[in-house]
């Protein structure tokens, strides 16, 4: 089971290190688009809820459809919290010395960065709902894993992690 995460997160490591940044209009600087790149991260999500976590290919669409439901607000979250880091840096940049604008952004940022934790915690225990207290351990451990790997903080794909054979 080490080796499948291994070859799973060396595949999604060389992924991530080849594709080029993108900016925010979803255009990536080789003209791809941010769409594809969510389509990647869907199938290693899936991929990991398969080969990590034991789930049907049934299961596995009943997860997503939970995942995709939370969509849109994470979207227009991540919309407004891109705005308020902007809203930050311009009044940084501006010099300004009016500290009720600095704490009104600041205020601002906080709370979405509050809002996108229950919204977080929201999905985790939507989708906590269809899987086993088991297979929730699983899938913690397998996205920690990922998480850290994705990082480069993680061992390498031929170290051993934790074993989840039954």
């Amino acid at each position: 089971m080490t080796a499948v995460l291994g070859a799973t997160l060396t595949g999604a490591a060389r992924d991530a290190a080849a594709r080029p940044p993108c900016d925010g209009s979803g255009l990536c600087a080789d003209g791809s688009r941010r769409e594809a790149r969510q389509q990647e991260i869907a199938a290693l999500h899936a991929r990991v809820l398969k080969e990590r976590v034991g789930l049907t290919d049934a299961r596995v669409a009943e997860v997503e459809t939970v995942r995709a439901s939370f969509k849109p607000q994470r979207q227009t979250l991540r919309q407004e919290m891109r705005a308020a880091r902007e809203a930050i840096v311009a009044l940084v940049k501006a010099d300004g010395s009016d500290d009720v604008a600095y704490m009104r952004a600041l205020a601002t940022a906080d709370r979405l960065r509050e809002q996108g934790h229950a919204l977080h915690k929201a999905q985790r225990e939507a989708v906590g709902k269809l899987l086993s207290a088991r297979e929730r351990a699983r899938l913690m451990v397998a996205m920690q894993e990922v998480r850290r790997h994705k990082r480069g903080h993680g061992p390498g794909p031929d170290a051993d992690g934790p074993e989840l054979d039954d």
